[in-house]
Order: structure tokens, then C-alpha cells, then sequence
């Protein structure tokens, strides 16, 4: 193989405001070989965004000679400087400036001389966006922000933006989309932000705010796993996996079933896994009494090893290992 035909996939739920791509796809160009290729492919991405970030990853690849082709499934639009066709993000209209709590925060902000940023939603009537309606864009803008305010000064935060996460000084990100995965934090606040987290204090259940869409916090999650998997090993299950093994190529088949001329193999293509015979045979085996008798994790680990097992050659993993050696 040649090493222009080295290919990478880097695949990713969302692309937001980028940087997370950015320092990923970084770290990434800087181990690859020379004439590798990499194909970035988003399920979904926010205009600004992947406009900005894939030009600047592809000019990193272009220093080490490494091909970068980016796409996406479904683009998402953001760009608050000029009138786009659909505005795909939670934007706050002219009308939110007359709420109190609004003319507070901004105020806060202005005196930072931070307001560069500081955008309201002046685009025409007959622009929706992903909303059913313009007044549902506008009612919906309306108290997010108002609401998001109401946490960021609960949190008493200076990194939180009321519709969330953004790297400059604005009323939020304001995306609007999950997946089943996590939700991003440049969503609005009021959808993922809780107090059970200890970020709000409150000695009143009624204060407590349970968001709709927990998010789920990576940086602890990848901490976990390495503190499980540091602590966790296969071989500790070794007993198990053996005697699994030896009780598998025991455990009887079905008397009613004939055997194959060819090495005396089963076809278990034919057998009757609805029968009562299979079951009572089954639930009586060795191999089902053993198992049963297992802990829940010890169950995991055996299936994880028959998964991991199901393309595994014994003979072309000597030839790999001896070629390591």
C-alpha cells in the first residue's frame, strides 16, 4: 500500500462553533503521514463555523501534504451579518430588549464595552427559520433569553451565555438540536442546565431546575473511563472465559437433530429454536447453569469477548504479532 492511499474517516455528530473539531482534527494532522488523506464528515454543522474551521484545517494539512475533504449531511445557518435565506438558531428579536431583565444583562455587558456582538433579530417577517412561524421564532427567542439570564445570574457565571456556549461576547450560540448521544452546551441554557448539578443553590425543592436534555459532561465521562479501565482487566476473567469455552463445545445438541457427514458439524441452520425439546435441553446444559449462576458484569465480559471473538483468526493473529515482533 502506498502511502497516498492511507485513508482517514473522522466522523462527528455536530460541529457548533468548531474549536472542539479544530483541536481534534489538529492533533490528528500532526501524526499523520505525508500524502495521507482525511475525510471529516459532520451529521450536521452550523454554517459559520464550518466555513471558518474546515478552511483552516485544510491549510494545516496543506503544510504536511495531507489531503482534507470535509461534508456534511444536513447545514445548519447562523450567520447574523447578512440576511440568509433561514436562520436555523434561537435568536432573540427587538421586542426582547423591552424586557426588564434583558435591558439588565445587556447593561451589564455594555459597561464591559463588550457589545460588538450584542445582536438582536431584525430580519424580515417572512423568514421563520426553523420555527413554524415568526412569532414562534420571536416568543420562543423572547424567554429563552429571558430565562437563560435568570440561570446565568443563579450560577453567577461569567462564562455562560444565555443561549449558550459561544466564544464571543453575545446573548448565546442559540442552536437548536440534540441527539440521542448529548446535547451541546451552545444550545440555550433552559434545555440542559440543572441545579441538581450543585451550580445553583437553593434549600427549596420548588427552586430546583431539572433541564429537559441533561447534558452529559465529557470531560468526566473520558475521565471515568480511564479510571475503569485502568482498574478493569480481561485476564481477571480468564477462569470464566475458559470454562464458558469448554462448556460450549460440551454442551449437547438436540438428539433429534442429525449430524452432517462433514467434520460431524450441527447445521444450526435447521434447528428448531421454537421447539419445547430445545429449550428443556437448553435450560438443563451445563453451559446455561454455569452462565446463570454468573454475576451481571461477569455476563458483559463474556459477551464482549464472543463479540470481539466473532472475526477472530488465530492464525492471522500469530502473522500480525510475529510481523510486530
Amino acid at each position: 500500500m502506498t502511502r497516498s492511499a492511507i485513508i482517514y474517516i473522522y466522523i462527528d455528530d455536530g460541529l457548533y462553533t468548531g474549536k472542539s473539531a479544530y483541536k481534534d482534527l489538529k492533533n490528528i494532522i500532526s501524526q499523520l503521514l505525508p500524502e495521507s488523506q482525511i475525510y471529516v464528515f459532520f451529521i450536521m454543522a452550523y454554517s459559520n463555523g464550518y466555513k471558518y474551521w474546515s478552511q483552516k484545517i485544510k491549510e494545516l494539512g496543506q503544510e504536511r501534504n495531507i489531503e482534507v475533504t470535509f461534508d456534511c449531511h444536513y447545514k445548519l445557518y447562523n450567520d447574523r451579518n447578512c440576511k440568509c435565506e433561514c436562520i436555523d438558531i434561537v435568536w432573540p428579536s427587538k421586542e426582547s430588549a423591552g424586557i426588564s431583565e434583558v435591558r439588565d444583562y445587556e447593561n451589564v455587558i455594555r459597561k464591559k464595552g463588550e457589545t460588538h456582538y450584542l445582536y438582536y433579530n431584525d430580519i424580515n417577517e417572512n423568514n421563520s427559520g426553523m420555527f413554524s412561524s415568526f412569532d414562534g421564532l420571536k416568543r420562543i427567542g423572547e424567554i429563552f433569553l429571558k430565562y437563560g439570564i435568570d440561570i446565568v445570574n443563579k450560577a453567577n457565571s461569567t462564562k455562560l451565555r444565555p443561549l449558550g456556549f459561544d466564544n464571543l461576547n453575545s446573548f448565546g450560540f442559540g442552536s437548536f438540536c440534540a441527539t440521542d448521544y448529548n446535547i451541546s452546551n451552545t444550545c440555550p441554557l433552559v434545555l440542559w442546565w440543572g441545579s441538581e448539578n450543585g451550580t445553583i443553590e437553593s434549600d427549596y425543592p420548588i427552586e430546583c431546575w431539572y433541564p429537559l436534555l441533561p447534558r452529559r459532561n465529557n470531560k468526566e465521562l473520558y475521565r471515568e473511563m480511564i479510571i475503569n479501565s485502568e482498574a478493569f482487566s480481561v485476564f481477571d476473567y480468564e477462569d470464566v472465559l475458559f470454562t464458558v469455552y469448554y462448556l460450549a463445545k460440551q454442551r449437547n445438541i438436540p438428539k433429534s437433530k442429525p449430524k452432517c457427514s462433514v467434520s460431524s458439524v450441527i447445521d444450526y441452520a435447521d434447528i428448531d429454536y421454537d421447539s419445547e425439546q430445545y429449550y428443556e435441553e437448553l435450560f438443563s446444559s451445563d453451559l446455561y447453569q454455569y452462565l446463570n449462576s454468573q454475576k451481571l458484569f461477569t455476563i458483559k465480559v463474556v459477551q464482549t469477548a464472543m463479540y470481539l471473538g466473532r472475526d477472530y483468526n488465530y492464525e492471522n493473529s500469530m502473522k500480525r504479532k510475529n510481523s510486530y515482533e
